[in-house]
């Protein structure tokens, strides 16, 4: 019996000439690697997601890389060299020497195949190499040589097989779903949505795309379902079986089974679905996340056996995130189909339902301004394309983070935990306010301070306390570049517990020590024992009314100084109530402290506390202080240098 044949599918893109001189990939290189069935590009607004996505799209042919089996048996052998060199007493020139030039032969870097291998004969050569060996490492030399040579020559092989691979014989068909959709009909003779996606997206692209036949169909926006279901409805068997099977699909995927039928009525030039026994009604008057969910999944089986790759921007845009994952289920799903998917996407949803799924390829861009520019005020734009990789999501997996909040933010804000970021979002809140305010006052002409917002120009991220300490990017190993890529526009906020002089924990002593030299002043431990120990001590005194009554008798003489360093629950228990009972409710006494001392569930205190923080002046001068370290970070990382950040 024949062995199936397996749908091709493009393993790596050469960016195309009209992206090329502002786009990078993977640091240095300009090819996308690593591709997958369905390819997802992310980053904050305007990072350049859209523009390459239509770019790929709208370029007249494509050039594409060797498949994914070269390009790993290339990245096998890298890998084992180096494995190798780790195992060999080098000296650190001639080892970076090596790293360099095992870089430079991975996929994806910008230098021509022939060049790598001169690379390999040239700065490998196995007679240099071999002497460095010799010197250094005087044990079982023998062993040494045949394995530096296999390796060697294998990588090359594999170089030269990649050359060979290169751009596949076989053709594409092309499809783009614009962000400019609808299944409602807006234009009498002409698809408005795709006259505009041209005018102001693909101008100068292949082909009058305002002409297009129906087999040609590029740019599909939903207002010629009609144009396509009748063509096919009329059309061969095979024809036919494609409505037939998008039919089968929207019954089984949204409807439990029961039968639809599409029927484009030809005297309306509406499309209507009959779905089981109940009456047709027009296409449109079904509801938006249906609509939606038919204009991207439409084009799949109208071109499944084409080779087909389909550019979509925003899936999200209507949909439930149950309706993201039925789209993405069918896109990774249909093992024979022969289509590939590539999105750009703002949608949590969208992110944390695919990154677990070998068949994805997460991609994340940033753009820096040209510092370089001769008029700074008209500076260009760059642009970098970096892949995540499964090791990067294993990482943030353990470290209890959710991966969108990584990824899709220009920064991020670490904190140990749910109450961190409840006291923190508010501190940040209320110091922006702040600053906002002083501006007005001053009234002297200079532009305002920025505003920022959650989840766009920075996002928090729990990374589940202890955690922490599995962080690989402080150890030696080479996990520590992916990680520092991964994570490098963070602040890390750690809690002073198990530092201080009384309970000092030496491991988080040394762990802390590490994360300092290796994040510097992106790393901020808390000046008190942990988040709670930050509220002033007029709320602290309002909280514990609001559980003991206005008229309880407490000690008012109490500052923050009293309490920074102490376990808050058992501070409020002796020195607040002075050792009286306490009317608050409590399963187990005592009714403030848990175990250790800390506060007794945290977040209904945090609650309580919230409510009595509504303005600058009812935080502690140390939130005031951490408050304006995270603005002055998020503002940097936003482009933004050194903002203004005045407090007086």
């Amino acid at each position: 019996m024949a062995e199936k044949e397996v749908p091709y599918h493009i393993r790596e893109i050469q960016l195309p000439q009209n992206l090329a001189a502002s786009y990078t990939a993977n640091g240095v290189g300009n090819r996308i690697t690593g591709l997958g069935r369905l390819n997802v590009f992310i980053g904050p607004n305007n990072s350049g997601k859209s523009r390459l996505l239509r770019g790929l799209f709208s370029v007249e042919r494509l050039e594409y890389g060797p498949t994914d089996e070269i390009s790993e048996r290339v990245r096998k052998c890298v890998s084992e060299i180096r494995d190798m060199l780790d195992a060999c007493e080098t000296d650190a020139n001639t080892r970076e020497d090596i790293e360099a030039t095992l870089r430079r032969c991975l996929p994806g870097q910008q230098i021509e195949g022939t060049d790598k291998i001169r690379l390999i004969d040239g700065q490998l050569d196995a007679g240099r190499c071999w002497e460095h060996l010799i010197r250094h490492n005087p044990f079982d030399v023998g062993h040494l040589r045949n394995q530096f040579v296999e390796l060697r020559l294998r990588l090359r092989d594999a170089l030269k097989r990649s050359l060979s691979a290169g751009r596949p014989a076989t053709t594409f068909k092309y499809v783009f779903v614009p962000q400019l959709r609808g299944l409602r009909f807006i234009g009498e003779d002409e698809d408005l949505y795709l006259k505009r996606t041209e005018s102001d997206y693909l101008p100068g692209t292949r082909g009058d795309r305002s002409q297009l036949a129906l087999e040609g169909l590029d740019v599909f926006t939903g207002q010629t379902l009609h144009r396509e279901l009748t063509s096919r409805l009329l059309g061969s068997l095979s024809n036919r079986k494609q409505v037939a099977d998008f039919e089968r699909y929207l019954s089984c995927a949204f409807y439990d089974a029961r039968p639809v039928t599409l029927i484009p009525r030809w005297n309306e030039k509406q499309v209507y679905i009959k779905i089981g026994e109940e009456k047709e009604l027009p296409v449109h008057q079904l509801g938006d996340g249906i609509q939606h969910t038919i204009i991207l999944t439409l084009p799949l089986f109208l071109h499944r056996h084409n080779n087909l790759l389909l550019f979509v921007e925003e899936p999200e845009l209507y949909l439930h995130p149950g309706f993201q994952r039925k789209f993405i289920e069918l896109v990774l799903n249909e093992e024979d189909a022969n289509w590939q998917v590539f999105v750009a996407t703002h949608s949590h949803q969208f992110l944390d339902i695919t990154i677990d799924r070998s068949e994805c390829a997460v991609y994340r861009l940033r753009k820096e301004l040209d510092e370089e520019s001769e008029n700074p005020d008209e500076r260009d734009a760059k642009f970098f394309i970096e892949r995540a990789t499964d090791k990067d999501f294993s990482l943030l997996s353990e470290l209890g983070v959710r991966n969108s909040s990584v990824l899709l933010s220009n920064c991020t804000i670490w904190v140990e935990g749910i109450t961190d970021r409840m006291y923190l979002r508010r501190y940040f809140d209320l110091y922006q306010e702040h600053l906002i305010a002083e501006h007005e006052k001053r009234d002297d002409g200079s532009p305002p301070p920025h505003r920022y917002m959650e989840d766009l120009h920075y996002s928090f991220v729990e990374y589940s306390g202890d955690n922490i300490e599995h962080w690989s990017f402080l150890d030696d190993g080479e996990t520590a570049t992916d990680v520092d890529r991964l994570c490098g526009r963070l602040l890390l906020i750690t809690d002073a517990d198990g530092t201080l002089s009384e309970d000092t924990d030496e491991d988080k002593v040394e762990r802390h020590k590490k994360l300092e030299n290796k994040l510097g002043d992106r790393f901020y431990r808390l000046p008190c024992r942990e988040v709670e120990n930050l509220v002033s001590s007029k709320v602290l005194l309002n909280v514990v009314r609001m559980y003991e009554g206005e008229d309880a008798d407490l000690n008012e003489a109490i500052t923050e100084a009293n309490y920074r360093e102490q376990y808050l629950g058992t501070f409020i228990e002796q020195k607040v109530l002075e050792g009286r009972p306490s009317k608050r409710p409590a399963r187990t006494l005592p009714p403030y402290s848990d175990k250790s001392g800390t506060i007794k569930d945290k977040s209904k205190f945090a609650e309580k506390a919230l409510e009595h923080i509504k303005s600058f002046d009812d935080m502690s001068d140390a939130a005031k202080d951490l408050a304006k370290r995270m603005y002055e970070f998020v503002a940097k990382m936003n482009g933004h240098g050194q903002a203004s950040t005045s407090t007086e």
